[in-house]
C-alpha cells in the first residue's frame, strides 16, 4: 500500500521529516505508518 508522497499527519510518533532517499522516502514512511515492511513493499 503507498500514500505516494503524501505526509503523514495525526501520527507525529511516526512521521517523519523528509530528510529521506527519494528512492525509498516513500516507502519508509508508509512502513513508518503500518508498521510493516510487507506493506510498504
Amino acid at each position: 500500500r503507498k500514500n505516494g508522497q503524501q505526509q503523514p499527519r495525526g501520527r507525529p510518533g511516526s512521521a517523519r521529516p523528509p530528510a529521506q532517499p527519494p528512492e525509498c522516502g516513500a516507502d519508509q514512511r508508509v512502513t513508518l505508518l503500518t508498521g510493516d515492511p510487507v506493506s510498504a513493499a
